[in-house]
């Protein structure tokens, strides 16, 4: 074997390994960048199950507003 002579077998598997590594951590990437644009961008919803205590704490106050007045 000459000492310049590329073994094309090593090579191509030194390449699948740094493509394979490469396409993992954009794959990664991509999903974290997703998941932080759920998380902060989108708004959470409000659940109906609040609602009714938002309408009686709201008309407590309301009572409280016009005794004090």
């Amino acid at each position: 074997m000459n000492k310049f002579e590329v073994r094309f077998d090593l090579v191509i598997s030194y390449l699948s390994r740094i493509l394979n590594a490469v396409y993992l951590i954009v794959l990664g990437s991509w999903l974290l960048l997703n998941l932080l644009f759920v998380v902060i961008v989108v708004p959470p919803r409000k659940s109906a199950a609040m609602k009714p205590l938002v309408r009686k704490t709201s008309a407590i106050k309301k009572l409280f507003r016009r005794t004090t007045r």
